[in-house]
């Protein structure tokens, strides 16, 4: 569980992630950047979200690639029986990250599900952070849990570089008998 303010105001981020986006929101038009949510239920927000995924390779011993790309697939195609909601950041009207997530019932905590930048993106994950939890922060939203780390080493270390303040526990659910 890592709290929104971590990452907004941007006075609250770690100093050198900070500085990368002053830096690039300085070399951008004022107006360049717009984060908002896409239609989920239309073939061509989901496909512009796909494409997004598809450009990067999977690749790995367990093909974490392909079993992240077949997720994402499901939680766009099925948004609507998950209660999957999204934002998505773009930089003069071209995709840039975007977000899956879940509102919990205490409409303090989101869920996300899956954050990713475009292959082709050069504005980097702390941008992508920073206009996220600045729209997150503006809805009442105050901690994300970012799921797993899925068993991936580097992923354990990103994740705990944000400064989480709490873990939720894992656990397995199986049918009962």
């Amino acid at each position: 569980i890592v709290p929104i303010s971590r990452f907004y105001p941007l006075k609250n981020m770690p100093i050198y992630w900070r500085r990368k986006v002053e830096r690039i929101k300085g070399r951008l038009p004022k107006d360049a950047i717009t984060v908002h949510s896409v239609d989920l239920s239309t073939e061509e927000d989901r496909q512009l979200l796909m494409k997004s995924v598809e450009m990067w390779q999977s690749r790995g011993i367990n093909d974490y690639g392909k079993v992240e790309q077949d997720s994402i697939r499901e939680c766009l195609w099925h948004s609507d029986e998950l209660d999957i909601d999204n934002l998505c950041l773009f930089v003069n009207g071209k995709l840039h990250g975007f977000c899956l997530y879940t509102v919990s019932n205490d409409r303090r905590y989101i869920a996300v599900k899956h954050v990713k930048a475009t292959h082709e993106s050069t504005v980097g994950f702390e941008l992508i952070g920073y206009e996220f939890a600045k729209r997150f922060s503006e809805q009442g939203i105050t901690y994300v849990n970012l799921n797993a780390d899925h068993g991936k080493l580097r992923l354990r270390m990103f994740m705990l570089a944000l400064g989480p303040c709490n873990f939720f526990r894992k656990y397995i659910v199986e049918p009962a008998l």
